[in-house]
């Protein structure tokens, strides 16, 4: 049987609050890989996944302070249009479908 691949979580990830609105910052990586994935659930428990990756954590965090200073925190609002932002009932759930989006860019080439 083969070992998952340990999932890092950058010291970036953070808390953010803008115009009454939540959301969590979160920044992973394999710890195998060099690229790192963002992912920002809202207060509703939705959460949107970036579909690109990001060199750097910090490049990571700088796409959240962008996308909030020119769209405002509510960009990461549930988008049912979205493939990549999902409502869930609770924040458990969300742990299964963190790792198969982690398990999907680990086996990218990069």
């Amino acid at each position: 049987m083969e070992d998952e691949p340990e999932i890092i979580t950058s010291r970036l990830s953070r808390i953010n609050t803008r115009d009454g609105m939540i959301v969590d910052v979160n920044i992973y990586r394999g710890e195998q890989d060099s690229v790192w994935v963002l992912v920002v659930i809202n207060q509703a428990d939705g959460f949107t996944v970036r579909d690109e990756t990001f060199q750097t954590e910090q490049d990571a965090l700088n796409e959240v302070f962008q996308t909030i200073a020119t769209e405002g925190i509510a960009a990461f609002a549930t988008n049912p249009d979205s493939d990549f932002s999902l409502t869930l009932p609770s924040v458990a759930n969300l742990v299964p479908a963190l790792r198969s989006h982690a398990e999907r860019w680990l086996q990218l080439p990069y």
